[in-house]
């Protein structure tokens, strides 16, 4: 008998992870800036270009985090 639902691939995961990690941070980003009138970065039409850098920074640097296994590198003896 077969399961019925959602089944993801490694990948699919990934990259619905990728998008989770950008979308919270770029709503926490957003909150900051209307609650404490916080302009670190302001989301708009004409500043575009930082949000989009933003974003290749944070999936850069997730990808590289994401290879270095830091299980292993913790252990001394290794």
């Amino acid at each position: 008998m077969s399961k019925s639902g959602i089944h993801f691939n490694l990948s699919e995961r990934k990259v619905l992870l990728r998008f989770f990690d950008v979308l919270s941070i770029l709503s926490v980003i957003f909150f900051v800036n209307q609650t404490f009138d916080f302009d670190y970065l302001i989301l708009d039409k004409a500043h575009w270009t930082s949000v989009v850098v933003l974003i290749l920074y944070i999936s850069i640097f997730g990808t590289v985090f994401e290879m270095y296994d830091l299980q292993k590198s913790s252990k001394i003896e290794k």
